[in-house]
């Protein structure tokens, strides 16, 4: 899906903004798992109206670690929120005007806790794991890295609150014939949280923990979420949402927050539509918050 930079801000969802300005909710059914992402230029016609021929020139500019930098901000949110400043680590060709084109599935979630994979690799990077009774040919091989390990498991598993994989050829391919692998991965639990217009939105964490909140979206996205006893004409806008700091600013590094889900608080992006408050978070020791 091709992202057009409007100002800075791209906007990663199942739908487009509209030209109000208005962030999306990225699936009402799963979170974001981004599979492409390219900031540069790879041919003349994307984003070319208005430039010169000198701006759209190069066709082989494309900046490398830009689908790092998106699957780190992206990857098992509802929606995400991207300033081109933050994704460019540095100008791939100066005086090319540039784009971010991105593609992205929706996970399915099992509501409350889930899982959101950071790395995954099925293979060998040191003699010392799995190694009981193998023989030394078996564990040689320390540069044994399987490219599609991360995302075999955050298929299998964002989103989900429980997941098992097995770590077999039969899974990830065999990569490196002969050395006797083993799947390593990180990940992190998070939660979310739905609060309906005019109630509140209590966040807790376990003592000796912290809240890190990534998305906080005050709207509707669909017309079943804190529906019950509202009329039609109250839920049939779900192109009414937007994604605010408040949360964050708020509640970020404090055990416990309560917030109200309130157009007084967020504003209200549509009259007359009953809104809700949906926040994704986790828990952290606060040693953590910057290991992530």
């Amino acid at each position: 899906m091709y992202q057009e930079p409007r100002g800075n801000t791209v906007y990663i969802g199942s739908q487009p903004p509209d030209p109000s300005g208005a962030v999306f909710v990225g699936s009402d059914r799963g979170v974001i798992n981004v599979r492409s992402a390219l900031y540069g230029r790879i041919d003349s016609e994307t984003c070319s109206e208005g430039r010169s021929p000198q701006q759209l020139a190069d066709t082989q500019c494309f900046q490398q670690d830009t689908l790092g930098v998106v699957k780190k901000q992206c990857d098992g949110m509802k929606v995400c929120v991207l300033n081109t400043t933050a994704i460019r680590t540095f100008d791939p060709c100066p005086g090319i005007s540039k784009y971010l084109d991105t593609t992205h599935s929706c996970v399915p979630t099992d509501g409350g806790q889930g899982i959101f994979v950071y790395s995954a690799n099925y293979g060998r990077q040191t003699h010392a794991k799995c190694d009981n009774e193998r023989p030394y040919p078996q564990l040689q091989n320390t540069h044994c890295m399987s490219e599609t390990s991360k995302r075999i498991v955050a298929e299998s598993c964002n989103g989900k609150s429980k997941c098992a994989i097995e770590a077999a050829n039969s899974v990830f391919g065999n990569t490196c014939v002969g050395t006797y692998k083993y799947l390593a991965l990180s990940y992190r639990c998070q939660y979310q949280t739905v609060a309906c217009e005019d109630s509140e939105a209590s966040l807790k964490c376990v003592v000796g923990k912290v809240l890190i909140i990534y998305s906080a979206v005050y709207g509707r996205s669909d017309r079943t979420t804190c529906a019950s006893g509202r009329p039609e004409s109250e839920i049939q806008d779900v192109r009414c949402s937007q994604f605010s700091s408040k949360v964050a600013e708020s509640c970020d590094g404090k055990n416990s927050c309560v917030i109200s889900a309130s157009s007084a608080v967020f504003g209200d992006p549509c009259v007359g539509t009953y809104k809700y408050l949906m926040v994704d978070y986790t828990c952290q020791v606060p040693s953590e918050r910057w290991t992530v």
